[in-house]
């Protein structure tokens, strides 16, 4: 199907399918799904890392699309891949390693003031931002190292 507000065939576009279920204990189930997409002005590449996040606030490392007004970014907060059987302790320290997302003020400078999280990513858990901004998003993990993988898109 072609979007009548797409006439260059060759224009690239951010494609986005989500689906969220809950089912209480004796309830019927709910879906929520979102399927939408939207056409790329910008010709860069997409960014694709992974960044590792310590306990202090470290921005948001989008590569050489920091300039960019807006984009499009994607943060996923993998579960570890082990390879015996965890120990109650290591699952416990597995699940201690939330990330937490903050914005800081634009033209605050250094960080020098604090932050507060209004986002979290548990281990096994992604979320999708729309920013018009990418310069203000900080990270941090709770309780130790992560690396978290870092999707970002021209908006």
């Amino acid at each position: 199907m072609v979007d009548p507000r797409v006439t260059d065939t060759n224009t690239a576009r951010l494609t986005v399918r989500e689906t969220v279920y809950y089912q209480g204990p004796e309830g019927q189930p709910l879906s929520v799904e979102t399927r939408f997409w939207t056409a790329v002005e910008s010709d860069e590449q997409p960014y694709i890392r992974q960044q590792e996040v310590g306990e202090d606030w470290v921005a948001l490392d989008c590569g050489w699309l920091e300039e960019l007004e807006k984009g499009v970014v994607t943060l996923h907060n993998p579960e570890p891949r082990w390879r015996v059987n965890p120990t109650p302790e290591e699952r416990a320290t597995a699940e201690a390693r939330v990330i937490e997302i903050a914005f800081k003020v634009p033209g605050t400078g250094t960080i020098s003031y604090p932050l507060t999280p209004v986002l979290v990513l548990p281990i096994g858990t992604g979320q999708r931002l729309h920013i018009l901004d990418l310069s203000i998003v900080r990270l941090r993990c709770r309780s130790g190292k992560v690396r978290v993988q870092v999707h970002v898109f021209p908006g």
